[in-house]
């Protein structure tokens, strides 16, 4: 079970607590990441990467490497893991975050979203509506960019089909592993859309997320018939 505490920190208010002796993380946090039921990774403001163990009691402090601010955090397995963040920033952990490398990346831009499929092919949404992808775990990235409006969230279904949404709407699909991103229009839906994420992909359940003047806002869009 997930404590409020850490459901407030991943929306990016709050702070986590005081566990077992460790110091009160006042940094903002943005992105949240669990493993398992007792395994977890949170990453904010000032390059902040936190270690979350044993549900919840246990909070560690892990050395990123840099100080700009992280906004997402992933892991393909147990021990590698990617965080992205501001100025272009994408690290990456092979031994369960005792120690980050900052890779290296064709954008200046903020990064918002980071989606992995397996642990080679991988995506990541900036601002200016970039697109980054890797197929080798991260040690290249390639840049695509369809549209200009900022991106905020990226998830994938398999190799080949993605989403990614972001400001004023927008909402993008690729059926060729990024190759050529499409737009999808959805009447009426001019409000930013800050994260997508599947449910029980067999039924091709969609939620996309947003605020509409600064209040939460939840679609399932699927199922509603606004996307493919």
């Amino acid at each position: 079970i997930v404590d409020q505490d850490v459901l407030d920190a991943e929306s990016g208010s709050g702070t986590t607590q005081v566990g077992k002796g460790t110091l009160p993380v006042t940094e903002d946090i943005f992105g949240t990441y669990w493993l398992t039921d007792e395994t977890g990774y949170e990453v904010g403001y000032n390059g902040l990467v936190v270690k979350i163990t044993n549900s919840g009691d246990n909070w560690t402090y892990q050395h990123s490497g840099t100080k700009w601010t992280l906004k997402d955090v992933e892991f393909v397995n147990s021990m590698t893991g990617f965080a992205v963040g501001d100025a272009g920033t994408i690290i990456k952990t092979t031994d369960g975050g005792e120690k980050w490398e900052e890779l290296n990346t064709p954008t200046t831009n903020n990064i918002s979203d980071v989606d992995f499929i397996g642990t080679d092919i991988g995506y990541a949404v900036c601002e200016g509506g970039l697109i980054l992808k890797t197929n080798n775990g991260g040690s290249s990235w390639t840049e695509m960019q369809p549209g200009t409006n900022d991106l905020y969230s990226v998830s994938f279904t398999g190799v080949d089909k993605g989403y990614a949404v972001g400001e004023s709407g927008s909402v993008l699909v690729t059926e060729n592993g990024g190759s050529t991103w499409d737009f999808q229009v959805i009447t009426g839906l001019s409000a930013d859309l800050n994260k997508i994420f599947f449910l029980f992909v067999q039924f091709t359940s969609l939620t996309v997320a947003g605020t509409v003047r600064g209040v939460s806002m939840g679609l399932r869009a699927c199922e509603a018939g606004l996307l493919p």
